[in-house]
């Protein structure tokens, strides 16, 4: 219900699809599938966050405050590491030296595949001695199984190869989509034949400005 975000129930944002997205917050079902299983922490674990205000993460310090809160309840104390600049997230990105993430993912493309590969390839696994190469899946999910999903949506995209991605998503739970931020535009009542792109930068071939 917040005009600067919406809350997120797919990896994929609304312009890639619709539909396809089931992810809810639930503590106490997440409390109880962890005794199920009887995981075991570290006594601290560490959050890695985005360096700076991004479109989809204005004020990143609050949300990482608000996620350490949430998880405490499930046994799990966490330090926060903040970074200078996009430099220092990805050395440290590279180190490996983090247990969560706290980043996000612009789409460049309107192609789901792109989108879906960046966060979900082995091949974008971040290394060590890569820190100047963006290596996008941060969550370093290292898959087979979504590989080749990734690969059958790449060749045949239809919504039911993208379904199989996000059912591995789902049951995999790599990461956790929090949020969509949007795209704003400033407008003018002076400006016409403006039409806001759903992805990328608009363009201004057909403005006009009248008096």
């Amino acid at each position: 219900s917040n005009a600067l975000a919406f809350t997120a129930s797919s990896v994929l944002p609304p312009a890639l699809e619709s539909g396809q997205g089931n992810v809810r917050h639930n503590p106490d079902r997440a409390h109880d599938e962890l005794v199920r299983l009887g995981a075991t922490f570290p006594s601290k674990m560490r959050l890695l966050q985005v360096w700076g205000p991004r479109p989809y993460l204005p004020h990143p310090r609050p949300v990482s405050d608000l996620i350490v809160k949430q998880l405490r309840p499930l046994g799990l104390t966490i330090e926060v590491v903040e970074t200078r600049d996009s430099a220092e997230f990805y050395e440290v990105v590279a180190r490996g030296d983090y247990d969560f993430a706290l980043a996000g993912w612009i789409a460049d493309t309107a192609d789901p595949a792109d989108f879906l590969e960046a966060l979900l390839s082995s091949e974008l696994v971040p290394e060590k001695g890569r820190a100047n190469s963006i290596r996008s899946n941060l969550s370093r999910l290292r898959s087979p199984a979504m590989d080749a999903a990734l690969k059958r949506h790449r060749e045949s995209p239809s919504a039911e190869s993208r379904g199989a991605v996000m059912a591995l998503v789902q049951s995999e739970a790599p990461l956790v989509p929090l949020m969509y931020g949007p795209t704003i535009y400033v407008n003018s009542r002076r400006v016409r034949n403006f039409t806001p792109p759903a992805i990328g930068f608009p363009s201004f071939a057909q403005i006009e400005i009248v008096d």
